[in-house]
């Protein structure tokens, strides 16, 4: 799960919790490198969230620093889910859709692309798009 400075990551991280809780599965995280220091306190403090997250369920996980910043990390942790042979990538998807994003193709499809056998979930980071289902 690659944690970005949007504050959304929360939804991406209960996810995590619930393939930690229900499937047993260990739940890793990497965090974006900014170099702003107000970007790097946003990215900061949704790891502090998602580790207080899976401490109060007893999820394994693990922590690490990332290369990339918050406009990279989704390909890092694509990276490094595919190197250690992962189950899953959970991702956060965009939040706007710009048309540069029209223009070069977003982010979400050059993972999917890129992803091949692995399987990635998107969130969807928008939540007056949330659809409320039984």
């Amino acid at each position: 799960m690659p944690v970005d400075i949007r504050k959304e990551n929360s939804d991406a991280a209960l996810w995590c919790s619930w393939f930690g809780r229900f499937n047993k599965s260990e739940v890793v995280v990497i965090g974006a490198n900014d170099k702003d220091r107000e970007m790097q306190k946003m990215v900061g403090h949704n790891i502090l969230l998602a580790k207080k997250l899976f401490n109060k369920f007893q999820i394994r996980h693990k922590v690490y620093k990332g290369i990339k910043s918050s406009l990279g990390n989704a390909f890092e942790a694509l990276e490094l889910a595919k190197s250690s042979e992962s189950d899953l990538l959970v991702i956060l998807g965009s939040s706007t859709i710009t048309p540069l994003d029209w223009l070069i193709g977003l982010p979400e499809r050059k993972i999917i692309k890129q992803a091949e056998q692995l399987p990635v979930l998107f969130i969807n980071p928008r939540r007056d798009n949330y659809i409320l289902c039984d």
